[in-house]
């Protein structure tokens, strides 16, 4: 997991008090463009544990707080309230850069390469705590590489990735691809960062850059796939490149729907990414399933249901190249 799951609430009666701002309690947690969970294609962005929102109000059981300038929606249940100080962000950014208002944004033509580039997300070892910029001119500092889950799973999600990534990897060799890993049992320790990896993607000009993860909730009953690609708004990409990543993301998860049978969560769009915002190529990033949901759980760990999904992402990958 490197970013926002879903969540659930109940009705509640929620405290406001002017100045005060709400805290992530939670390792990843939605924001809504409306104060409901009814819905899944509400989601407008996700929040790590740590992150500090103004409030504006609330709704129900959701707090109205500022995201990116725009009013959105947060639920109660994944955050605490109180008088807490924004962190300033670190200011250091790489020379190279320049702000994401003025950077170019190519006009992204798909390229016919039957490369894919494969991350199998997080790495044996740990996260690295050290930060880089949310995107190229970015003064918003992430760390480098999260832990990653494991929840209720027998391995933690940086071994189960893995796995899936070299199944992916034979089966797409199999087909014609030529397939690029970030990551695999040669160097299982692999010590790039989100933003690294998105570059070594480019490096390579991959025709698509798949990111390998599994999803981790507070709440143990959800469970299903879904995929992550910028907004149509993001700041670091231009339209073209959005498109193709949005159409990668779809395609890549609806063959794990079909190969799979696990409920289909949709594509959320997140511009909080590193491993998406440096990108030059079309991304997706997939998770599997949640490692916090007992059912999914074992089945992630099994190598019946692991060849399912990589067989399904290679279907999606061959509808993304018509092929």
């Amino acid at each position: 997991v490197e970013d926002p799951a879903p969540e659930e609430t109940t009705e509640a009666d929620l405290p406001f008090i002017d100045g005060y701002r709400v805290k992530v309690t939670v390792t990843s947690a939605r924001i809504r463009s409306e104060a409901s969970l009814a819905r899944d294609d509400n989601v407008v962005g996700g929040a790590f544990e740590g992150d500090v929102f103004d409030v504006l109000g609330t709704s129900g059981s959701f707090y109205v707080i500022d995201f990116e300038g725009r009013k959105a929606f947060i639920s109660g249940t994944v955050v605490d309230y109180g008088p807490f100080e924004k962190t300033e962000p670190e200011t250091t950014v790489p020379p190279t850069t320049v702000p994401p208002s003025t950077r170019p944004k190519t006009n992204y033509q798909p390229t016919n390469t039957l490369t894919v580039c494969i991350d199998a997300g997080h790495r044996r070892g740990g996260g690295i705590s050290e930060t880089e910029p949310n995107g190229p001119g970015s003064s918003v500092m992430k760390a480098k590489l999260t832990t990653g889950t494991q929840g209720l799973a027998e391995r933690p999600e940086h071994e189960v990735n893995l796995e899936v990534a070299v199944k992916l990897q034979a089966i797409l060799e199999a087909r014609g691809y030529t397939v690029v890993m970030v990551r695999d049992y040669s160097n299982p320790d692999c010590t790039l960062s989100n933003a690294e990896r998105a570059q070594f993607a480019n490096s390579v000009q991959a025709g698509a850059f798949v990111r390998i993860h599994c999803n981790g909730s507070s709440d143990e009953s959800v469970h299903g796939a879904l995929t992550y690609s910028p907004s149509p708004s993001n700041p670091y990409m231009g339209p073209g490149l959005i498109n193709e990543s949005i159409r990668l993301s779809n395609e890549v998860r609806l063959g794990v729907i079909a190969a799979t049978g696990a409920k289909d969560c949709g594509n959320l769009y997140s511009d909080e990414m590193t491993g998406i915002n440096w990108c030059e190529v079309p991304v997706t990033i997939i998770e599997m399933g949640f490692m916090t949901n007992r059912e999914e759980a074992v089945l992630l760990c099994d190598d019946a249901y692991q060849n399912q999904i990589a067989e399904g992402m290679a279907d999606g990958l061959d509808r993304y190249f018509n092929r």
